[in-house]
Order: structure tokens, then C-alpha cells, then sequence
């Protein structure tokens, strides 16, 4: 659990399949025992995230609304249980929310056929030399069980101190959250930070279902102004000039993608 800011917090150390990878949840304190998830985790690490919230003593019963970036197993296999963990006698428990495109994968209905499915697992499984079975014992299945969420969200909806973005491509419904009075930007998998990628970058097709509409969503967010980026999979987070830096990668981006089709 690292603190970004007053009100902010990034919850560190929850694995996902590949080794040396994580998946990063954030809590926003909207006031007294009133938090927001953004995104969660594989149900196994679920303990995890648990402890971390004991540690800023907080409960699970304090997360009143889970917010779903985008359909993705590692961000939120672990919803259904999180939202059954919030409820407290006779209170309604958490809210899921979720853009409207991915609600419907979510719920099943249909059901997603975006990368990643089974046959890439397996193959970035055998690049790891991990057999799928140690990786279903460790992590339970790498499916999602239906996900019902309980308000859909639209392109510019505010979820209480919140604003949506929608920024498809690695989704059609992935979201990207914007706290403008502090200048922070909560961009899920919009965008990835890794060192040893090259920095700031699209994640590859086989995770990412579009990505020129991917690196589309990326040149829109880099017109917002926001000095924090918090994303989903990085090193470290970007707490300081980020718009800047997004500019400069959205332009690199649409650079390559013209010589492409040269």
C-alpha cells in the first residue's frame, strides 16, 4: 500500500499470472468510511488487498462503490466477492459501476472474445516456461464468473469526486477516471509504464483488442490536464508532468502508426 496523495492510495503486491507483473487496485477517500475501488484483482489475492485495508484501518464494509475499468479478469475477477464482503447487516453493500459497453461483457452477456482468451494464455504461459495447471492451482480459474453491475456509465458521468473518460481500444468499454481538482488521471490499462518496455506504451495486441483505437483514447487524454498518472500495470507511478509525458508518447505513437502505412 503506497499513499499518492491526501486521499489517494495505491494498493501494491497484488500478482497476476506473469511472473514479475502486477495489477494495481486504488482507493479514493470521498470522506469518513466512504472509499471507492477502482478496479480489483484474482480472487486468490483477494487477502492481499484485505490486509492492506486493515493496515490504513479501514474495513471492506467501508468500500461503497467498486469501480470496473474494463472487463478484464485480473481487474475484476475478485468484484462479486469484494461487493459480498461490503455488506453489513441489513446495508445494500458496495455499487459496481462499470462503462456500459463492458457491463454487458461482464454480465455474459455476450460473452467477450477480445484478447486475452486461452490460447494466448497458454502461449505466454509456455514464454515463461509455466505449465497452465500450476497457474490455475495458484490463481483458481482464469475465467470470470457474470459480474452484474449496478450502474452503467456514460462518457463524462461523474461518480462522486470522479469523472469518466471513455477510452476504448483495449477494451470497447475500458474507462479511464479523472479527479481534476487534484490533477490526477486514474488510466487503467489506457496505457502501461514499464522500464524495461521503453516506458509508456500500449499494451501489445494480444492484450489490447484495438490499438489504433487504443492509441485514439490515448491522444485524448493527453489534452486533460493532469499532473499524476495512475495506471494499472507500472513500475512507478507518474507523479509529476505526466500530461506532458502522455503528449509525447501519443505523438511517438501516431508517428509510427503513419510510417506503418507508409
Amino acid at each position: 500500500m503506497a499513499k499518492i496523495s491526501n486521499n489517494i492510495y495505491s494498493i501494491d503486491g497484488l500478482e497476476i499470472l506473469f511472473p514479475g507483473h502486477g495489477v494495481i487496485p486504488y482507493l479514493v477517500e470521498e470522506g469518513h468510511n466512504d472509499l471507492t475501488l477502482i478496479d480489483t484483482c484474482y480472487i486468490k489475492e483477494l487477502p492481499k488487498l484485505e490486509s492492506y485495508l486493515k493496515s490504513i484501518s479501514y474495513r471492506m464494509s467501508d468500500i461503497k462503490r467498486i469501480i470496473l475499468t474494463h472487463a478484464h479478469a485480473d481487474h475484476v475477477q475478485a468484484a462479486n466477492e469484494v461487493k459480498k464482503r461490503t455488506y453489513v447487516s441489513s446495508s445494500v453493500g458496495a455499487k459496481i459501476y462499470s462503462h456500459w459497453i463492458d457491463s454487458a461483457y461482464l454480465a455474459h452477456d455476450p460473452p467477450y472474445h477480445g484478447p486475452p482468451n486461452i490460447r494466448i494464455y497458454k502461449e505466454l504461459l509456455d514464454k515463461y516456461n509455466l505449465k497452465i495447471e500450476d497457474v490455475i492451482k495458484k490463481f483458481g480459474k482464469l475465467d470470470v464468473d457474470p459480474i452484474t453491475v449496478d450502474e452503467k456509465l456514460k462518457d463524462g458521468d461523474k461518480i462522486k469526486s470522479l469523472k469518466v473518460i471513455h477510452t476504448p481500444g483495449h477494451t470497447p468499454g475500458h474507462i479511464s477516471l479523472y479527479l481534476e481538482d487534484q490533477r490526477t488521471l486514474f488510466g487503467a490499462d489506457v496505457l502501461w509504464n514499464m522500464s524495461n518496455s521503453g516506458g509508456l506504451g500500449i499494451l501489445p495486441s494480444y492484450f489490447t483488442l484495438d490499438q489504433v483505437t487504443a492509441v485514439v483514447s490515448v491522444t485524448r487524454i493527453s489534452q486533460l490536464y493532469f499532473d499524476i498518472l495512475l495506471l494499472g500495470h507500472q513500475d512507478n507511478p507518474i507523479l509529476e508532468n505526466a500530461q506532458n509525458k502522455v503528449e509525447m508518447a501519443a505523438k511517438d505513437m501516431i508517428r509510427k502508426l503513419k510510417q506503418t502505412k507508409e
